[in-house]
């Protein structure tokens, strides 16, 4: 029994001494080629009133439902009676190992814009 727990520790001491560097975290990569075109020029129309945002996130959901939270702040629609927005484009791309990243263009009729 004694040889048993002596070997248990040796084992354990050399997979722990022995497993090498861990790798680090890598830095997200941002890549201008990734930018979408109708985020760099948003459309515009007589009708529509557009905005567009850009927001990251661990998670592609979460990376879009922010974007979109931004893009509806940009549109001032904080009331009920302002009248729907929706999302014409978005793209979500990832960025690095633990980073999404997501552009999201959205519009609503310029009738209900103050």
């Amino acid at each position: 029994m004694k040889y048993v727990r002596s070997a248990v520790f040796i084992i354990l001491m050399l997979s722990v001494c022995c497993a090498g560097r861990k790798r680090p975290i890598e830095q997200p990569i941002f890549d201008q080629k990734e930018v979408p075109k109708w985020f760099e020029k948003p459309p515009l129309s007589e009708e529509k009133a557009y905005a567009v945002r850009t927001a990251t996130a661990t998670s592609a959901q979460m990376a879009i439902l922010r974007a979109t939270t931004l893009v509806q702040c940009g549109l001032l629609l904080h009331d009920d009676d302002q009248g729907e927005m929706w999302v014409e484009q978005q793209t979500v791309f990832q960025e690095g190992p633990l980073q999404f990243r997501a552009y999201v263009l959205g519009a609503r009729d310029k009738r209900f814009t103050k």
